[in-house]
């Protein structure tokens, strides 16, 4: 039996999934040792994602309008770049200047009172520091 016969008699799951499961399970089910009742499971957890529209909408809710949002960090961003220093910094050392920026655009755009944005806000200072 051909993949398409596989894909029209299997209405169950998606094609890609039957497929590709089917296709794991062969390959390894001929290594000793090598047990593939979870492969099956894994390719599931790969495409069964959260709906994107929801999360979307719970980021918004806490990072703002994404547009805004973006502006922000962009404009925080420009402004950094103009430093004296800025070319001679580490690129881990820039990095977290511009995480940092993106960080103070949620914060300005969305829930000013949602803690992991301090908390992460905070956070790129340390790495930095953790490396000198």
């Amino acid at each position: 039996m051909n993949d398409v016969d596989t894909h029209i008699e299997d209405y169950s799951q998606p094609p890609y999934l039957t497929t590709e499961t089917r296709r794991l399970s062969e390959r390894y089910a001929t290594l000793p040792g090598i047990d593939t009742t979870g492969i099956e499971h894994a390719i599931r957890a790969k495409f069964d994602a959260p709906d994107l529209s929801k999360v979307l909408r719970a980021r918004n809710a806490v990072h703002g309008d994404f547009t805004e949002d973006a502006a922000l960090a962009q404009m925080f961003k420009a402004v950094m770049k103009q430093g004296r220093n800025w070319e001679i910094m580490s690129p881990v050392q820039r990095e977290c200047f511009e995480q940092m920026a993106t960080k103070m655009g949620r914060i300005l755009a969305g829930d000013p009172n949602y803690p992991d944005h301090w908390f992460d806000l905070a956070g790129y200072p340390t790495l930095v520091r953790e490396r000198l």
